[in-house]
């Protein structure tokens, strides 16, 4: 239930046909030997559909980061990691919702990325798998406003702005709110991983610093190799 989710976190089931709904998808249960808790801010430990902070221990875990004792101990807790996932309990079975530092705080409530990015890359002309939803300060209001970069092979200016219309009215009408900015962007210009995962926070910070376009990497060209044997 959408509601009750994004304002409170308890992930309450929803009523059938619900076009509403948020859906989450079930990893199942820890293997053996092994245990996963959830808690909140303090370190306490949730109850039944809350979500909240993912930590976990059992023969597996790592004993650290590589020559990085810092962010080893950014991550323990006691015996417990924290592996910085948002989840809930439900029926003895485990539930991610999302990453905690991709969470999303607009006007009381939490918004997870992944479900705005999928609504706009629904947009015919927005490349699939190619947006990125973020908060950034506003600061008329002191709080946060929502953007959203969109690669689009589309170079009109009038195209853009129809795609950019439709994205906010889609985000609207399905999320519940508004982005306050949309951006689009010619293709490869938002930062990925080298397996090609988004990269969210250097977005952003390309974005707030003005150099996203400027950071947007060359095209590899290809080459042919002759090699004697």
């Amino acid at each position: 239930e959408r509601q009750a989710f994004q304002r409170s976190g308890r992930a309450q089931p929803a009523a059938p046909f619900d076009q509403d709904a948020l859906r989450f998808v079930s990893v199942g249960r820890p293997p053996p030997r092994h245990e996963v808790r959830i808690v909140d801010e303090a370190g306490r430990s949730l109850g039944e559909r809350v979500e909240g902070h993912l930590q976990f221990r059992g023969p597996s875990s790592m004993q650290g980061y590589f020559r990085n004792p810092e962010a080893t101990r950014a991550v323990q807790c006691g015996d417990w990691y924290r592996s910085g996932d948002l989840a809930y309990w439900a029926d003895g079975e485990l539930f991610l919702t999302g990453r905690t530092k991709d969470l999303i705080i607009q006007a009381g409530r939490n918004l997870h990325p992944q479900e705005i990015e999928k609504l706009a890359a629904e947009v015919e002309g927005v490349r699939r798998g190619c947006v990125v939803a973020f908060s950034v300060p506003n600061a008329e209001t002191g709080t946060e406003a929502l953007v959203l970069v969109a690669e689009t092979r589309e170079t009109d200016p009038a195209a853009k702005r129809r795609i950019a219309a439709e994205v906010q009215r889609r985000v609207a009408a399905r999320a519940g709110i508004a982005p306050e900015r949309v951006h689009l962007v010619a293709p490869h210009t938002i930062p990925k991983t080298p397996s090609g995962k988004l990269q969210r926070h250097a977005c952003r910070r390309l974005f707030l610093q003005n150099r996203l376009e400027a950071a947007r990497p060359p095209r590899e060209g290809v080459g042919l190799y002759h090699v004697a044997l």
